[in-house]
């Protein structure tokens, strides 16, 4: 026995030195929230947030015993593994109240879906989130995927996917991903046939047990909950903490997010909100500010697209506080939130009357907006100085209309090796240095990704995950040489305006044909006649 956990030991080490959390080899599945597991640094996900392991007796249970002796017991809580003796496990995640994802009240997890027997009526699904497995090495795989998901709250776990029968009317299962699958694995949470709904009796209530002590774990403030980074330098050992009672379930409230814009509508660059479009096959400021829109540009434009054209001074006071979406607002410093420096007026929902509110208040500096309905009337007399990201957020600066211009590179996105379904890299495959690229989280679309590219004097392209809301914009001076397959994530070159790249020179050559009626270039651009079509590069813009 002494001998197999010294292996084990020595496994851990191995495995802990290249870097990446949890141990391989690779179970990471094309929609498992995250970066790529290979891109992982010294420093694990999770390193710096306020999650701690429970530890009652000060020891880590036996299912984590060579994995504390190996990585320490915070390492080993969250990456594994856990020795089940190969029948698997089962996690809860319950609500913890000073721990919550930002704008969940009442315990409501994004994906409540199991009722504890530990109660007459288990008719429901909002007691938190049950995820298991037959199968011990899943378990840091799905730890890893649920925690970028942010699935914020106190994680209970334990041993063996049968015990879940008379401790939860339901469950959910992730499989076991073999590295023959690896690669065309989309998700392992649904790609099975397992449907674990065992239900409760009123047996299992009169007699309900919790599975042995022995055989589970718990980790506090599990998740990134309120915090978009590390809020605290990251510890190697952080304190264990005592264990606190399970929450009782509690009444659902739906969690409010930043609502995309409609058909017919597309979103301004000066302001963040949804206004109508101007032409029917208007793609957005960034794709057609490539196309050479910005030329003569008329109101609609300059008051729009002012970010992707290069000004935000034309017709509007307000002027976007480092890119204005998904960012709060801050004084000094991003950590500088003091209440005195703003104000927040009650029943104020929309963009627009925040802005109002703003207008119409002495020394107002700028707002900070929420579409839930929270408007913060910032009174500062230094103004907003720095901002913070934060997702359904909106941070604007309020003055004078000669706001200062922002240079925007012109030029083309070309997609590389296909560009779909690629993960960026530098001279090969397998470099990817993280001093390559700039990492900016919670940007949805590709569009907004590359806007990200044509703001950063050097940028040289991008690699972007929709899921995953995920931009790397990359500088490197060499370029972006190559690529390797990674479903979920697309990888483009950026070329300025006037820069050529040896493997394209053809396609310069080309011209680049606009497909309707140049009215807003000016009255020497209009176009009558038929659309034309547009060419391949187009299309990837």
């Amino acid at each position: 026995m002494v001998d197999q956990v010294m292996v084990s030991v020595i496994l851990l080490v191995i495995y802990a030195a290249r870097g990446a959390s949890p141990d391989g080899p690779n179970q990471q599945c094309g929609d498992d929230a995250g970066p790529p597991w290979e891109d992982d640094g010294p420093i694990a996900y999770y390193e710096g947030f306020p999650n701690a392991p429970v530890l009652p007796s000060g020891e880590c249970p036996a299912p984590l015993s060579a994995a504390c002796a190996g990585k320490g017991a915070l390492a080993a809580h969250m990456d594994g593994p856990v020795d089940c003796g190969g029948k698997g496990w089962f996690c809860r995640i319950f609500d913890q109240p000073d721990h919550r994802m930002p704008g969940v009240s009442g315990g409501r997890f994004p994906d409540s879906n199991f009722a504890s027997c530990n109660q007459s009526e288990t008719d429901h699904d909002l007691d938190g989130h049950c995820h298991g497995s037959d199968v011990d090495d899943t378990y840091g795989w799905w730890i890893r995927d649920h925690w970028h998901r942010n699935y914020a709250g106190k994680l209970k776990c334990c041993c063996d996917w049968q015990a879940t029968v008379g401790v939860v009317n339901r469950c959910d299962y992730r499989k076991h991903v073999t590295p023959e699958v690896r690669l065309t694995c989309r998700d392992a949470n649904e790609e099975h046939n397992v449907d674990w709904g065992p239900g409760c009796t009123k047996d299992h209530f009169q007699n309900y047990k919790e599975p042995p002590a022995g055989t589970c774990w718990e980790v506090a403030s599990f998740g990134p909950g309120p915090f978009e980074e590390p809020p605290m330098t990251p510890s190697p050992s952080p304190s264990p903490i005592s264990p606190s009672p399970t929450p009782l379930p509690s009444s659902p409230s739906p969690s409010p997010s930043p609502s995309a814009c409609q058909d017919g509508e597309i979103r301004s660059e000066a302001s963040g909100v949804c206004v109508e479009k101007p032409w029917d096959d208007f793609e957005g400021c960034a794709k057609e500010a490539a196309l050479g829109v910005c030329e003569e540009a008329d109101a609609w434009i300059s008051e729009h697209c002012c970010v992707s054209c290069g000004s935000c001074t034309a017709t509007s006071s307000w002027s976007q506080v480092d890119g204005g979406m998904n960012r709060v607002c801050r004084g000094k410093s991003r950590d500088d939130n003091s209440p005195t420096y703003y104000m927040v007026p009650s029943g104020v929902f929309s963009l627009a009357a925040c802005k109002a509110k703003c207008e119409e208040t002495p020394g107002c500096k700028g707002i900070e907006h929420k579409p839930s309905g929270r408007c913060e009337v910032w009174t500062r007399a230094e103004g907003i100085g720095a901002s913070k990201a934060a997702t359904g957020f909106t941070c604007l600066r309020f003055g004078s209309s000669t706001t200062t211009a922002t240079t925007t590179l012109q030029g083309s996105f070309k997609p590389v090796d296909g560009g779909s379904s690629r993960a960026c890299r530098g001279a090969d495959p397998q470099d990817n240095s993280a001093s390559y690229y700039t990492v900016h989280s919670g940007i949805r679309s590709l569009e907004d990704c590359k806007m990200m590219c044509s703001r950063t004097a050097s940028c040289c392209g991008i690699e972007h995950s929709e899921g995953q809301r995920r931009c790397e914009v990359w500088t490197r001076p060499e370029g972006i040489q190559a690529s390797r397959p990674l479903n979920g994530f697309s990888c483009h070159r950026f070329e300025a305006t006037g820069a050529t790249h040896p493997t394209d020179a053809a396609v310069h050559s080309q011209a680049i044909h606009r497909s309707r009626r140049h009215a807003f270039l000016g009255t020497a651009f209009l176009q009558a006649g038929h659309h034309s079509t547009r060419t391949w590069q187009e299309s990837e813009l």
